[in-house]
């Protein structure tokens, strides 16, 4: 389903503890800035494209333990950081996106499969 292989991250802080809000701004947290410099590091790593017209993601969400947890906020976040790393010009280009919760797995990770509409 891909034009890249699957790009395994871990587990990322969650969307609601990512950013910090004050009277002054909108700041990122620093567990959120180190996430985000690893799925940068990771990208570079696998050498994985820039995407830049429209594409189908498909990500699979193996949670670190039962605790109910909203996708779309993990997602934020990894998204976000895609983005940031360059895996994508703008989230924008995202057409297709599938979100999968998947096996509970000790420390957690998300799955991310990218390929081209």
């Amino acid at each position: 389903m891909s034009d890249m292989p699957p790009l395994v991250l871990p587990w990322p802080p969650t969307g609601n503890n990512a950013i910090r809000h004050t009277t002054h701004g909108h700041y990122p947290t620093p567990k959120y800035k180190a996430y985000r410099q690893e799925v940068w590091i990771r990208v570079k790593y696998e050498k994985c494209p820039q995407f830049t017209a429209p594409v189908r993601v498909h990500v699979l969400i193996d949670p670190p333990d039962r605790r109910a947890r909203d996708l779309d906020n993990v997602w934020k976040t990894v998204g976000d950081s895609c983005q940031y790393a360059g895996l994508f010009q703008s989230d924008s280009l995202i057409h297709d996106l599938h979100l999968v919760r998947g096996e509970i797995r000790v420390g957690g990770r998300v799955v991310v499969s990218v390929e081209t509409l």
